[in-house]
């Protein structure tokens, strides 16, 4: 009997010896802060990709979302920005001091497409980044007003419209030559006016684009006219000029290519053809 007890304590001694050392290193393990970001604007995301609108007084700006993790109060919380070409090094645009929250948001208006990162730092005295987040990228597209218009003569409607397009003025020597798609659409009753058409088709309506005029360094104009068969009836007509994106030359509108002048037909509801 003896024998066995010496096996037993022996065996509870080893068990605490393992574990006591243990619970001191538990404790006092913290994670490392992590920072997530995302973008928004008041544009609905096109293909993924968030867009402001060229010195638009609604649409010119985005937000920049923050979600902190183990940050400590008092620490520094830095925005970066790279706009395009993206060939500096980012440059710290804004900061904010860490609180009890863990979301935090930054107000950001790129003249330029632009890569955005949130980095945490100990103090606005610098040093190391204690985390860093992915980027995120912001389009900018350019800003165009259109106006014209008149009634109708019968039985063929002739119409004019002006189309003025702002760009940043690094852009305009790219934007301006670009050669114009126009897609248009009617709708003709017997008894009154009717509803807009849904679907617009590429060259339709007799479109006529003038050469463009420059108005200014950020700005452009072109003359487009359209004439079409009405008859005696009511009316409605829509139509869609576009240019196709060459953001990989000079970091305005979308990436890539968004159906202008290979699509035939377009809802009338489209947001967005570059």
């Amino acid at each position: 009997m003896k024998r066995t007890a010496f096996r037993i304590a022996a065996a509870a001694l080893i068990a605490g010896g393992i574990a006591t050392p243990q619970l001191p290193a538990l404790a006092a393990s913290r994670a490392a802060p992590t920072i997530s970001i995302a973008a928004k604007s008041n544009i609905p995301k096109i293909t993924g990709d968030v867009l402001v609108i060229w010195r638009s007084a609604a649409d010119k700006s985005a937000k920049i979302k923050a979600t902190v993790t183990g940050a400590t109060i008092g620490q520094d919380l830095r925005l970066y920005a790279q706009p395009f070409p993206f060939k500096k090094a980012p440059a710290e645009i804004s900061h904010l001091t860490v609180s009890s929250a863990t979301r935090y948001s930054f107000t950001v208006t790129p003249g330029l497409a632009t890569k955005y990162q949130v980095k945490l730092f100990a103090s606005s005295s610098g040093g190391t980044a204690l985390a860093v987040s992915p980027k995120v990228i912001v389009y900018v597209a350019a800003d165009a007003h259109a106006k014209g218009g008149s009634t109708c003569g019968r039985p063929v409607c002739h119409q004019t419209w002006h189309l003025h397009v702002l760009v940043p003025p690094s852009t305009l020597r790219t934007e301006m030559p670009k050669r114009w798609f126009v897609y248009f659409g009617l709708n003709l009753s017997r008894t009154g006016e009717p509803p807009p058409p849904r679907i617009l088709k590429l060259g339709a309506g007799n479109p006529r684009v003038s050469r463009p005029t420059k108005i200014n360094a950020h700005e452009y104009a072109v003359t487009i006219k359209f004439s079409f068969r009405i008859g005696n009836n009511g009316y409605f007509y829509s139509f869609f000029p576009c240019q196709r994106d060459t953001e990989a030359k000079d970091g305005l509108n979308l990436p890539g290519h968004h159906g202008c002048g290979t699509l035939t037909k377009i809802s009338s509801k489209t947001r967005y053809l570059g």
